[in-house]
């Protein structure tokens, strides 16, 4: 009888601890959530970063959360309030306030929680990583193809009184200051005879109408070139100069982004340069390096110096470079559209928002 219940006793062990090692085992296989926190998810370009990240999360077997700043800093700092009490496992963040939001990447510092920065990045706080382009230089390569093509176009001889116009984005964000810095510095330097009228556009056609027709008030013909900040406010330029009595095919006319105004505007010859810009990729790879943080996947992540390549990645080569907040992984923005990469291309934003579209 006593090795009876001595047998009954040991198999009550053994169940035992074989639920507590099922249990742990869940435990430590519990499903990662990453929760993204967009600035302005109307705005396609964002849409396609966070429809990258989703899908990469899936493909992970991650939870993903998407949540809209609409641009308002106050609300921002709520979400990430929010991912704190939620006790989420990683947060991606474009910042809507480079500086402002600073005290709530430090939040999740203290709480525990890595942080990936993506597109506008804080200026203040760690991250594990952050992914984003030189602006500066995406500029000044849609300055070197704005000078060939008035080359080209005036046979060397570029009239001495000629404009371009400079429509800018919302000039407190440090990516419109780089954008406009990187187009002006070349001009000035390589076509000092040239004027340059800048005038903030506030990455919205709306603005961008307005300021694009004052301009073209004030100088007339005399504008022969116009660079644009970025695509999403190519319609607006477009008829501010239709509506001015001009023609943007008489008019050099560059911009970045590749939006869907864009593709429509080079088949109408209205536009003549578009700078690549990888979208998508910056959702994937904000996923990726939480996820390869949170699993001490340490080999995989970003390092100041080093050169990260895909073969076939429109983002590739990238080169990862010390930050204020962590290392940056700078992606490869030197193809234009349609002189390197035509415009059916599905790797261009404006197909992706298309494909997402439908």
């Amino acid at each position: 009888m006593k090795k009876i219940k001595l047998l009954s006793l040991c198999v009550i062990v053994i169940i035992l601890v074989s639920v507590l090692v099922i249990f742990s085992n869940a435990q430590d296989k519990k499903q990662l959530t990453f929760m993204m926190i967009s600035r302005n998810i109307a705005d396609p370009f964002h849409a396609i970063i966070a429809n990258g990240a989703k899908n990469v999360c899936d493909e992970l077997g991650v939870r993903f959360i998407l949540k809209d700043s609409n641009t308002n800093l106050t609300t921002q700092l709520n979400l990430i309030d929010s991912a704190i009490t939620m006790g989420v496992d990683g947060v991606a963040i474009n910042a809507v306030d480079q500086k402002g939001v600073v005290p709530g990447i430090k939040a999740l510092n203290d709480a525990g929680i890595p942080v990936v920065g993506f597109d506008c990045i804080a200026e203040g706080g760690k991250m594990i990583g952050a992914i984003g382009i030189d602006n500066y230089k995406v500029a000044q390569t849609g300055a070197v193809i704005m000078g060939k093509l008035l080359e080209e176009k005036y046979k060397g001889n570029i009239p001495s009184d000629g404009v371009i116009l400079n429509i800018q984005g919302m000039m407190s964000i440090l990516i419109a200051q780089e954008r406009s810095n990187g187009f002006t510095d070349y001009i000035e330097k390589h076509y000092p005879q040239l004027k340059i009228a800048s005038a903030q556009g506030n990455f919205n056609p709306t603005d961008a109408n307005r300021v694009t027709s004052d301009l073209l008030t004030r100088y007339g013909n005399k504008v022969i070139g116009i660079n644009l900040c970025t695509g999403c406010m190519a319609d607006g330029v477009a008829a501010a100069v239709e509506t001015s009595g001009y023609s943007l095919k008489d008019i050099i006319f560059v911009d970045n982004g590749n939006f869907p105004i864009d593709t429509k505007l080079i088949e109408e010859g209205k536009l003549d340069s578009s700078v690549v810009i990888p979208c998508s990729p910056q959702g994937i790879l904000s996923m990726k390096i939480l996820y390869w943080y949170v699993n001490g996947m340490t080999d995989k992540l970003p390092v100041p110096g080093k050169l990260l390549i895909e073969e076939g990645a429109i983002w590739s080569p990238a080169t990862v470079i010390k930050g204020v907040v962590g290392p940056v992984i700078q992606e490869n923005c030197s193809l234009l559209c349609p002189q390197d990469v035509p415009i059916t291309d599905p790797i261009l934003l404006a197909n992706e928002i298309i494909a997402l579209e439908k």
